[in-house]
């Protein structure tokens, strides 16, 4: 496996000084593209700066030119992105990336984000988006959105999106649903991450299963364990008794009076 790139640590941007933000800007520029198509320049050294993927890229390539942008994000997200980015490094706009204000335009310009490698400037977009989505109160037309622009079905949204649905097929209402199957038959991206998640819990309850089972399994063989030792006990001392009465009666037959430990001890106190 190729080395990633060496050049500079990840950092926050918003947490530097307009000074610091500024000494990560200048030559050499890279070329943004999708299909092969530029749509912006950013600085190297920023990009390097801010990009999980930039940074992963080989280290046989140091000085790249270009930073190629998966088929499916949204162009007016990428230009917004690096328009932001450029703005902000000059301190002329907020820390933050500022959310369209629809649901659509905010998930695009999420994924985007992704897609550069910065997933955490995306944070403040995505964050009532996640709270709904978590909370399972999307409607059929957002669901439809976001299997639509999501690259793949290893999105994040997608993902939290099928987790929600594959309890519903578990455990809830969308068990046996034919409409929610055809559903997933035209969102094949959602229908994978449902059949991954839907795996993933039948793994888990298959192990908690197997979990409950080897603890019964102990249980069991220490209850066996603990009868066995009393009954070896009460065996034990009901075999003493039985020796016991067998002396007694041999020395009762012979006229010798046995006496115990503590009378043969007064006894030899009052010699």
């Amino acid at each position: 496996m190729a080395a990633s790139n060496p050049q500079q640590d990840l950092v926050d941007i918003r947490t530097l000084s307009l000074e610091e933000r500024m000494s990560l800007r200048g030559e050499p520029f890279v070329d943004i593209r999708l299909c092969g198509r530029t749509f912006k320049q950013i600085p190297r050294r920023l990009l390097l700066a801010m990009s999980t993927d930039a940074q992963h890229l080989p280290a046989q390539v140091p000085d790249f030119e270009a930073f190629d942008l998966p088929l499916g994000v949204d162009e007016r997200s990428i230009v917004d992105i690096v328009n932001w980015i450029n703005l902000f490094t000059r301190g002329d706009t907020n820390g933050f990336l500022s959310p369209k204000g629809q649901f659509e335009g905010d998930i695009k310009l999420c994924v985007a984000a992704n897609a550069f490698g910065m997933r955490l400037y995306a944070e403040h977009v995505a964050g009532k988006r996640w709270a709904s989505l978590k909370n399972g109160k999307l409607t059929p037309a957002q669901y439809d959105i976001i299997d639509r622009v999501a690259l793949s079905s290893h999105d994040p949204f997608v993902k939290t999106m099928a987790f929600q649905l594959a309890k519903e097929k578990k455990f809830g209402s969308l068990q046996d649903n034919a409409e929610f199957d055809d559903w997933l038959d035209l969102h094949p991206k959602t229908a994978t991450a449902v059949a991954t998640h839907l795996q993933q819990m039948e793994t888990s309850q298959q192990r908690r299963w197997d979990q409950e089972r080897r603890r019964q399994q102990e249980e069991n063989r220490r209850r066996l364990e603990l009868g066995a030792a009393r009954k070896a006990e009460n065996d034990k001392k009901r075999q003493e008794e039985k020796v016991k009465k067998q002396l007694y009666s041999k020395t009762a037959q012979s006229g010798v009076k046995t006496v115990s430990q503590e009378e043969a001890a007064l006894l030899r106190l009052r010699r």
